[in-house]
């Protein structure tokens, strides 16, 4: 399967929860509604789902009374699945998901990072929140990483200007310090 079981089970929640509290999804022809988009990351280790709700709004106050309503119900049908929820408000025009500028995101309940494994064996661990890049497929990028890491001759030094949170840069340092290279 290229994606987690519990993505299957955050989308059924959202489809129920987005009904029962009444949310409007976001109609880009006449730019009303209120959800634009989603985005559902998986913690691993855990199964659960740091949830990202990407609102036609400008601020976190205008999401309100909707984005609790859809919040209390997204705990209510799936209490133990849920890691983190957070808000991204999303009110301006175009294909853009997600706004760089950090006051568009908040925070709504949960631990601020997702923590995942290493691909080296457990040596260590990244911290995703959703305002970085992750790949999509993290056992296959970790199999990617593996051989990125074992390609680079022992004793080379090493600049990622990669992206996102230095994935690649820091597998090769597990991977070379457990071989005592």
């Amino acid at each position: 399967a290229v994606h987690h079981p519990s993505i299957n089970k955050a989308v059924e929640a959202l489809q129920w929860a987005t009904d029962k509290a009444g949310i409007v999804p976001y109609d880009e022809d006449n730019l009303q509604g209120h959800l634009r988009y989603v985005q559902l990351q998986v913690e691993r280790k855990t199964g659960k789902i740091c949830l990202t709700l990407v609102w036609n709004a400008e601020t976190l106050k205008e999401t309100h009374p909707a984005m609790t309503r859809l919040t209390k119900a997204l705990k209510s049908q799936e209490p133990d699945l849920w890691h983190s929820m957070w808000c991204h408000c999303n009110d301006g025009w175009g294909n853009a998901i997600f706004s760089r500028h950090p006051s568009r995101w908040f925070l709504i309940n949960g631990p601020t990072y997702l923590k995942e494994p290493m691909a080296t064996g457990g040596k260590g661990y990244l911290y995703y929140t959703p305002t970085v890049f992750r790949q999509g497929n993290s056992e296959g990028f970790d199999s990617i990483s593996l051989d990125v890491a074992s390609k680079i001759p022992p004793g080379s030094k090493v600049c990622e200007l990669y992206a996102g949170v230095g994935v690649l840069g820091l597998t090769a340092l597990n991977y070379h310090a457990a071989r005592g290279r």
